[in-house]
């Protein structure tokens, strides 16, 4: 009990210590908050630079085998997805390539190209999505 008067003690004498120094500097108070309002507005989101600063340091990928559904920008993978709803959810990919064996048909499409190689590559096997790679 006594902690809680101590710190509501605290709180009080703090706010009317803040109250007089606001009341002697009113002007720089005010050029500090109209300040601080503008900083908030234009302001970039500090979260989505640090994303970006993370990314640069360290490419991330994403395999099938670390989840069965994962969500990537524009668009949401799953395992046995066919070829027509892939087509559907991302559209057409920028590259196809092909394996091709006695028994399966093997394509990689690939979406998103970045830096000479492409972010996005999907594995389907008889239009069936096996696997894909997203490399942030």
């Amino acid at each position: 009990m006594f902690r809680g008067s101590f710190w509501l003690l605290v709180t009080v004498i703090g706010g009317m210590a803040i109250f007089e120094t606001v009341r002697e500097y009113w002007y720089l108070f005010l050029i500090a908050l109209v300040f601080i309002i503008l900083l908030v507005i234009y302001a970039e989101d500090p979260q989505a630079k640090n994303t970006g600063a993370r990314q640069k340091s360290q490419p991330q990928s994403t395999t099938a085998s670390s989840a069965a559904a994962v969500e990537t920008p524009k668009l949401t993978l799953w395992l046995d997805q066919t070829a027509e709803q892939l087509i559907e959810t991302r559209g057409k990919p920028c590259a196809v390539d092909y394996r091709i064996s006695k028994r399966r048909i093997c394509e990689i499409w690939k979406y998103e190209p970045h830096r000479g190689g492409y972010r996005l590559r999907v594995t389907l096997e008889n239009d069936r999505v096996v696997s894909w790679r997203y490399r942030g």
